[in-house]
Order: C-alpha cells, then sequence, then structure tokens
C-alpha cells in the first residue's frame, strides 16, 4: 500500500483558521497525530472485519 503525504502542521494550522478555529503550530502537530492514529485503527478495524 502507496503511503499518503502527511499534512504539516502549517498546512493544518491553515485550514483549521479558514474554519474558525486558533490553534498553534504545535496544537496542529498533535491533533494531526491524534487523528492519524484513529485513522490506524480505523484502518485495521475494517481489516479485521473482511
Amino acid at each position: 500500500m502507496e503511503k499518503q503525504k502527511r499534512l504539516s502542521a502549517a498546512e493544518a494550522v491553515e485550514i483549521l483558521k479558514d474554519n474558525g478555529l486558533e490553534v498553534s503550530e504545535e496544537q496542529a502537530a498533535l491533533i494531526l497525530d491524534f487523528l492519524y492514529e484513529m485513522a490506524d485503527i480505523v484502518l485495521i478495524h475494517l481489516a479485521n472485519e473482511a
């Protein structure tokens, strides 16, 4: 499986800012780490259901 490009913290800051949420790059990095971990868990769960 090809690994997708990760969103940078700076890109996440801009996306969140465009949607009315002000965060620092450090906070954005933590949010991204959490979301990528959750996505991995979901993919593992779905693969186990098949």
